[in-house]
């Protein structure tokens, strides 16, 4: 025979399955907090060590920069002692020269690598700013004229070739004699080639020092021919046949190749560089508003701040604004801040307490855009010996508006709030004014008003509790029937039972098992208010 089951039994049960799932959410959520909890701890670790990684990366880069271009400036300064007269070839073009090109590679190398280790040295985001644009240009220039070479690389040797030319028939003078002089180089260039001219002897016979003779330097002569005033002789037979083209070709175009290499080097070094560079100065910008890496210390009535941004996951559903909700989110972020820089957190577990969230209100004056910047301030207002009152404030950086204002009640459980405020005053040592801050903030009349509507609050709800007993019975009292959990698991399968099959001592144990769960979740707010 089928038992017909009355419509209140089965509303009675559905709303059994409603609280069962949101208890199984209420516990899935738990484990999370829990979970993200304790990592957290490790991510900051994580977080310090990362940002410790990054500058010590960028300053070793910078080093070997910095070596690399001492190098570089000392192999130019070599260079330009060891061959000062061979840029006089060319004068237009002596700043292209390998020596000179060495020196100022070298020396905008030291110049810069210094710059990146005072910058790292002194978490300086305006010089690491300077490094990494001097960087790029210094980058982008390189590249260009490496490009530019190599594309008019021929173009190049011709017009090296024209100017030397040019160089000898017009800017070669006979009585102008000296150790850096145009004559003393070319007499020095062709005897220790065994080379006549640019192209050959028959360059000399065009120049303007003897116009319309068919003249050469002695030093175009033949060792074994040598004679006084061989070069006037005429004779080709006894001078060089090969030009010194090629040999001064190779000191400046084909030795620029070891500037080459070295730029290249060079160039990945400030490859790195500019990575580097851009860590850390994400990284020295994260650490002046981080939420999770340390900061200095500060007084516990002094006034923290941490900055933030509405982005595109902040904003409301009207796409317009910052979600209310968000408001609250960065109060979480702030009072981690505020307790990591006081030390309350760390006082407050040493006491062997604990603290939450007792009560907040929020009262919003002007909402804040999308991609709007704000600053949250946080400060100590009040304390009593159960709680710690705390003022958080929404900022507009540009005028200082007060877009929210929020009053929090923390409630320090297991400690007194007392004892842990004053040792903290009293164990503050700092150089800043605050330091001298030992007395109470003085009740302001808003918050008594708000801590006195909490009170009425709190006893109208005690009010409303049917059954009046002490906490210590509705404690013996919870325990003894969570200790009946296998009841409620029965009762839950019988009450998925095809509801023709079902007993009625099916129903009344499924009855019996949510009453006695529901008792339980009353149990719970009560001891909870």
């Amino acid at each position: 025979m089928e038992c017909a089951v009355p419509d209140s039994m089965t509303t009675s049960i559905l709303t059994f399955k409603n609280f069962q799932v949101v208890l199984l959410i209420e516990r899935v959520s738990r484990n999370i907090y829990l979970k993200i909890s304790n990592a957290t701890r490790g991510y900051i670790k994580m977080t310090r060590s990362g940002y410790t990684c990054v500058r010590h990366l960028f300053c070793w880069l910078n080093v070997l920069l910095w070596i690399t271009g001492c190098g570089v400036l000392g192999v130019g300064i070599w260079l330009r002692i060891a061959y000062e007269g061979y840029a006089s070839l060319l004068p237009q073009y002596a700043l292209l020269s390998a020596d000179s090109l060495a020196i100022v590679v070298g020396t905008i190398t030291f110049i810069l690598a210094f710059l990146a280790c005072c910058g790292s040295w002194f978490q300086s985001r305006c010089m690491l700013v300077t490094y990494f644009s001097l960087v790029v240009f210094m980058f982008i220039a390189e590249f260009l004229v490496g490009s530019l070479a190599f594309v008019f690389r021929v173009s190049l040797g011709h017009t090296f070739r024209q100017e030397l030319q040019n160089g000898l028939w017009h800017h070669y003078n006979v009585t102008a004699r000296g150790p850096n002089s145009l004559v003393t180089i070319w007499d020095n260039l062709q005897s220790e080639f065994k080379c006549c001219g640019v192209n050959n002897y028959e360059d000399w016979f065009l120049i303007d020092a003897w116009p319309n003779k068919n003249w050469v330097p002695d030093t175009c002569c033949i060792p074994s021919k040598l004679e006084e005033d061989c070069g006037q002789s005429g004779n080709a037979d006894i001078f060089y046949s090969t030009g010194c083209y090629h040999q001064i070709h190779m000191w400046f175009v084909q030795r620029l190749h070891i500037v080459g290499v070295v730029g290249l080097v060079v160039a990945f070094i400030q490859l790195f560089g500019l990575i580097s560079s851009m860590l850390l100065f994400c990284t020295v910008r994260h650490k002046r508003t981080s939420r999770t890496i340390s900061k200095k210390k500060t007084h516990l009535l002094s006034e923290t701040v941490i900055n933030g941004i509405c982005l595109t996951s902040d904003i409301d559903s009207m796409l317009t604004h910052m979600n209310n909700a968000r408001f609250l989110r960065e109060l979480d972020f702030a009072k981690i801040d505020f307790y990591e820089r006081t030390g309350l957190y760390k006082c407050i577990k040493q006491h062997g307490g604990s603290l939450v969230l007792g009560a907040s209100t929020i009262r919003y004056r002007r909402f804040i855009k999308l991609f709007n910047r704000y600053s949250v301030t946080t400060k100590v207002v009040y304390w009593d010996e159960q709680s710690i009152y705390m003022e958080h404030r929404f900022l507009t950086p540009t005028d200082n508006f007060v877009n929210a204002i929020v009053l929090c009640r923390t409630r320090l459980t297991n400690c007194n709030a007392e004892d842990v405020v004053n040792e903290l005053l009293l164990n503050y040592s700092g150089d800043d004014i605050e330091s001298n801050k030992k007395e109470k903030p003085e009740l302001s009349q808003e918050l008594a008003k708000w801590i006195e509507s909490n009170e009425i609050s709190s006893a109208s709800l005690r009010r409303n509790n049917t059954t009046p007993m002490a906490v210590e019975s509705l404690l013996d009292v919870r325990t003894a029937l969570m200790g009946e959990s296998s009841l409620l698991s029965t009762a839950e399968r019988r009450a998925h039972k095809d509801r023709s099959g079902a007993s009625r001592s099916g129903v009344q144990g499924s009855l019996e098992a949510e009453s006695r769960w529901m008792f339980v979740k009353d149990l719970d707010q009560r001891l909870w208010v």
